[in-house]
């Protein structure tokens, strides 16, 4: 890893990072999210909570950019 993504790393993690609650109607309608490449159910709920509350998620997983025609932003972290 170099010094920028240490940097970055860090800084996303105490400056933009922020804890989600899950809802109750989040839980109750994850299922909506078909299941095309991810079946993980943990990884699935991060991925309809952000398309459902318009955040953007970020993540070293190349099966969570599959989501995006079903409205995920995703910041790819490598």
């Amino acid at each position: 890893m170099t010094i920028f993504q240490l940097v970055m790393t860090n800084y996303l993690y105490h400056e933009i990072s922020q804890l989600l609650d899950l809802s109750a109607e989040d839980a109750a309608s994850f299922y909506h999210l078909p299941r095309i490449t991810h079946r993980d159910p943990f990884d699935r709920m991060l991925i309809w909570q952000a398309i459902r509350e318009k955040l953007v998620l970020i993540s070293k997983d190349s099966k969570i950019a599959a989501y995006e025609d079903y409205g995920l932003k995703i910041l790819p972290f490598s």
